[in-house]
């Protein structure tokens, strides 16, 4: 009698364990590393507001930079190159000061912007994190295929 308890009793615990410790790590609201290496855009910003022009693309990622004479555009030039066929999923997107719209002045000109496929901003990153922005956007396009 007492063996088919213990039994009965593993196999509940089985169950209840993992189901004891999903709920304790979402009461602390527990969310794992972050993959990403940039920072959040807290305001929401879409590129059809910051662009003096209209983005037709709607399968492709956008990095958008603001400066007049920047010595990351080759480097940002060659990661994009990095993703080999999938390059033509990455646009560039290189902006004066004064092209951006009186609206979204705020902007950090010492950041690199990454938005999405449905033009909102998404990430930033300091100039110096030319390798992280790589690292992302390489994580982002994996899954991606273009459909024609």
């Amino acid at each position: 009698m007492a063996t088919k308890h213990r039994k009965l009793i593993a196999i509940i615990a089985v169950f209840l364990i993992p189901y004891l410790i999903a709920l304790t790590l979402s009461q602390v609201n527990y969310t794992g590393p972050l993959q990403n290496k940039g920072q959040w855009v807290s305001e929401q910003a879409s590129l059809d507001s910051l662009l003096p022009y209209t983005i037709d693309n709607d399968f492709s990622w956008h990095i958008l930079i603001i400066c007049e004479n920047c010595d990351e555009l080759g480097q940002i030039t060659s990661v994009i190159q990095t993703l080999g066929p999938k390059s033509n999923l990455a646009t560039l997107h290189h902006l004066s000061p004064n092209d951006i719209s009186d609206s979204w002045q705020d902007l950090d000109p010492d950041k690199i912007y990454l938005a999405t496929p449905q033009k909102e901003l998404l990430l930033s990153y300091n100039r110096s994190q030319v390798m992280d922005l790589m690292n992302d956007l390489k994580r982002l396009v994996k899954p991606v295929e273009k459909r024609s």
